[in-house]
């Protein structure tokens, strides 16, 4: 591969977000072939950038809508996160490439004035870092 071709690749994991139904940690049944394909993508990014020497980590952010207590928000945000990092591991993914950090209502993709912008933000998405 490349480096267009990685970039490529990254730009594609990180534009990927795993969505929530409001109050549940493990994400819908939709959403199993976006968890397979993203278990590809990061396994393939990881062994081609071992291969050009470097190390890839990808931070699994789970965030949430603004329903609800913040201290709970919190914590199902975390809670989104560690499921896919289970779910990803279960196709294959290293657990030591995978970071997790809970946003709560932090970090929303689009404002809350709907109930789209609700289930749009409760979601995990992911960041590709290279060390």
């Amino acid at each position: 591969l490349n480096l267009a071709e990685l970039n490529d690749l990254r730009e594609a994991i990180q534009a990927t977000d795993i969505f929530f139904y409001s109050g549940k940690v493990v994400p819908g049944p939709e959403q199993t072939p976006v968890l397979d394909r993203l278990a590809d993508q990061i396994k393939e990014f990881a062994e081609n950038a071992r291969k050009s020497g470097v190390t890839a980590r990808f931070m699994l952010t789970g965030h949430s809508d603004a329903t609800g207590r913040e201290t709970a928000n919190a914590s199902i945000s975390a809670a989104r996160a560690e499921t896919v990092r289970a779910l990803l591991n279960k196709r294959g993914v290293a657990p030591e490439l995978l970071l997790v950090r809970g946003a709560g209502t932090f970090e929303p993709l689009v404002p809350e004035n709907s109930q789209t912008g609700s289930s749009t933000n409760r979601r995990v998405s992911i960041t590709v870092n290279l060390d």
